[in-house]
């Protein structure tokens, strides 16, 4: 989506933390205006450690204590919009400094940029991190990427890098953190499905067997039994969206409490949010396609 993004904080404004004894008290939020730029990720965390979440967006970063921009890379901006459209923060060499990851639609790279506040508190100087932060490449992409999701697959504690392709033909690839012979921090890629994956991504147990699943433009992927990457995953083709080209990323919730996980997605260049409600028969996933279609 090409589109100028505006970023907009909620400060919770009270003097005390909330508490179950006290929930019925007014909750005030001020609205503050951060920033505008054709950016498409952001992402909350607490990178500096002093105890204030802060603002991640784009080329910037912003201090939960004056919600001020800095820069942390350079700000590569290409026709019409940062060549950014995923932030994420972990801990990629687990230094205990909150690192940032990133990816965008020209990169065709999935990057880490170091936080430089372990390096700055060793020199005993104040932490501002004005500079920029050290880039690296994790890994190569087969291909333009919409999106990138951190999710935990193995419930191991570390996260895997979920990329979703523009090009649906695209082999479906999870990548998952490991160690160069160097021992630098790098991707290591699984093929979840070779058939493809394609714009909109999504996870939930769709078939109600305990094992969480992914879902695609194309359809949907079972996990099979055991280690989720020691084979290829099965594909469903019942879910397949292509023809509505649903939103990046797009939802799986039990919407009617029926206990069957039902499908909620927009369009990705159009309007529209949908409902596709999945069906007790075998085989397959009989549906209702219901639609709000307000702008």
């Amino acid at each position: 989506m090409k589109t100028a993004l505006v970023v907009v904080l909620s400060l919770l404004c009270v003097g005390a933390a909330v508490t179950g004894a006290d929930t019925n008290k007014d909750l005030h939020f001020t609205r503050k205006h951060l920033f505008v730029n054709p950016y498409e990720g952001c992402a909350v965390a607490d990178l500096d450690r002093d105890g204030r979440l802060d603002i991640v967006y784009g080329a910037y970063w912003f201090s939960g204590r004056d919600l001020a921009p800095q820069a942390f890379r350079p700000n590569h901006v290409s026709k019409d919009y940062l060549r950014a459209n995923s932030d994420h923060v972990y801990d990629v060499d687990q230094d205990g400094w909150p690192d940032i990851i990133a990816g965008g639609w020209n990169e065709e790279g999935i990057y880490w940029f170091k936080n430089p506040g372990n390096t700055a508190a060793e020199r005993g100087e104040p932490w501002e991190m004005h500079q920029p932060w050290e880039a690296n490449l994790l890994a190569k992409t087969p291909g333009r990427m919409e999106m990138f999701a951190l999710h935990d697959y193995d419930r191991d504690g570390v996260p895997e890098v979920h990329g979703a392709c523009y090009a649906k033909e695209v082999p479906l690839q999870v990548w998952r953190f490991t160690k160069s012979p160097e021992g630098k921090p790098m991707l290591t890629p699984f093929v979840v499905g070779a058939e493809g994956g394609g714009h909109g991504i999504a996870f939930g147990d769709v078939n109600g067997d305990g094992l969480e699943d992914v879902l695609s433009e194309i359809g949907w992927y079972e996990r099979p039994t055991g280690p989720p990457f020691a084979k290829p995953w099965k594909l469903h083709p019942e879910t397949d969206l292509t023809k509505m080209h649903p939103s990046c990323p797009f939802v799986v919730k039990d919407l009617n409490r029926d206990r069957r996980l039902d499908i909620i997605f927009g369009r990705a260049h159009a309007y529209g949010l949908y409902w596709w409600e999945q069906q007790p028969a075998e085989p397959g996933w009989p549906h209702r396609l219901e639609a709000a279609r307000d702008r």
